[in-house]
């Protein structure tokens, strides 16, 4: 999913939040009502990267993000131009 890039598919639901993680860029959040144990994460993960046609990190449930208000170091790969 890369909601920068325009490809985020097509999702039901809207989500909770969007975190600026660069001027004009953000991530989307969707908020659950509980914790999901990874059996039930799993599933899921799978499922939203088949809809979004998200790449194979997005469905890795122990995959950890950036913290909220931590800086993002860009290397060079990520400075080229597109």
């Amino acid at each position: 999913m890369d909601g920068d890039t325009g490809k985020i598919g097509e999702l039901p639901l809207e989500p909770n939040l969007i975190l600026e993680t660069s001027p004009g860029n953000g991530q989307p959040f969707w908020l659950f009502d509980r914790p999901l144990k990874p059996a039930e994460a799993k599933p899921l993960a799978e499922a939203l990267k088949r809809a979004t046609g998200s790449d194979n990190g997005t469905a890795d449930v122990t995959h950890v993000w950036r913290v909220p208000g931590t800086l993002n170091w860009p290397n060079r790969k990520k400075l080229e131009p597109r």
